[in-house]
């Protein structure tokens, strides 16, 4: 029986060259993770394996949110960045720190046991 790699983990530069190339419809690979940097490019369609996006800023340890990367869901637009991991909380929050409606920009603000010691209140503690 002929075995490959079935699962890897791809700075984000790097998948998205990888998710470029000419894949066939069968291989091995069945799950590409990515993360380092934010993701700007969608999967294609025709992809044969799933991309899960993996973003995790500077004050967490390593990965914050995740998520499976749907090709179709709005195509154009840029990847999402999932779903927090277990023992977090995302919120997105104007400069006052209110929580903003779903769809409005505003800042990232993550809490729960991934967050780094020293970042209590953030930057605001700094001010």
């Amino acid at each position: 029986m002929r075995t490959g790699v079935t699962v890897s983990f791809l700075p984000t530069a790097l998948a998205e060259r990888v998710m470029s190339l000419p894949w066939p419809q069968e291989t091995a690979l069945r799950t590409l993770l990515t993360g380092a940097d934010t993701l700007r490019h969608r999967p294609p369609r025709n992809l044969p394996f799933a991309v899960v996006n993996n973003y995790g800023p500077t004050e967490c340890t390593v990965v914050a949110t995740s998520g499976t990367i749907d090709p179709e869901e709005r195509p154009n637009g840029v990847p999402p960045i999932g779903r927090p991991i277990d023992n977090l909380r995302v919120y997105i929050v104007d400069e006052k720190l209110r929580r903003v409606p779903d769809g409005r920009p505003g800042e990232l603000l993550i809490g729960g046991r991934g967050v780094g010691r020293g970042y209590l209140n953030g930057s605001r503690a700094n001010r």
